[in-house]
């Protein structure tokens, strides 16, 4: 569990390297390559056989994150190729969360995510104390409030109910269902934030819900 909350503070710190490097879309784009890992180990490590639907899933939803995503929006910086090599290398890392999480067996899901937590924080801290990107004093309350919702909602819980979750799920589903990730995100930026969204997007959409809610039958 130890190695598993180290490689998940690793994969916060390449993921946000990606994103001063290239485009959002790009990083996030290359950060999603973590579910072809998963799916191609899990037979390796775990005797899970693909079946033609779930590669048919798999290779869908692959298409629709691409449509999603695209290569065109975001901001960043000028080396893209270091940018696409930190969240490739964020996406092995994040695989090697899920794989280790499968390895671990009659732990409850909510004593997974503190023991993981705290073992993120020991990677996280002499990271954000070297890049001198503490500022928690220059927070108003808005900003406090945000970080609390993030921290205790978006973090602690979620991630709660997906290490417990890990436990029943084979590798290939886990690899899947999390592309719903980016299709929710997408779904909250133009619902929520009025964000426009393109026919690709939308197309992009159908094919992730479709291909992911297919898979589970």
């Amino acid at each position: 569990m130890l190695l598993s909350g180290m490689a998940m503070g690793v994969n916060w710190i390449l993921l946000f390297e990606a994103y001063k490097h290239t485009t959002i879309s790009i990083a996030t784009l290359s950060y999603y390559f973590a579910p072809v890992i998963v799916m191609l180990v899990c037979p390796i490590l775990f005797r899970e056989k693909i079946t033609k639907k779930q590669l048919l899933c798999f290779v869908m939803s692959t298409a629709g994150l691409v449509l999603i995503i695209g290569f065109d929006g975001g901001s960043g910086g000028s080396n893209h190729l270091l940018g696409i090599l930190l969240g490739l290398g964020a996406a092995v890392f994040y695989a090697s969360v899920i794989l280790c999480n499968k390895f671990i067996k009659n732990v409850e899901g909510i004593h997974r995510t503190f023991l993981q937590f705290l073992a993120a924080i020991v990677i996280l801290i002499p990271y954000v104390l070297i890049t001198g990107d503490l500022k928690i004093g220059e927070l108003d309350s808005k900003g406090w409030i945000c970080l609390l919702t993030v921290g205790l909602v978006h973090t602690g819980i979620t991630y709660c109910m997906y290490f417990t979750a890990m436990k029943e799920l084979k590798g290939q589903e886990v690899a899947i269902l999390s592309y719903l990730d980016p299709l929710v995100a997408v779904l909250v930026s133009v619902l929520l934030l009025s964000e426009p969204m393109t026919l690709m997007q939308g197309i992009g959409g159908l094919l992730i819900l479709g291909f992911t809610l297919w898979n589970e039958k």
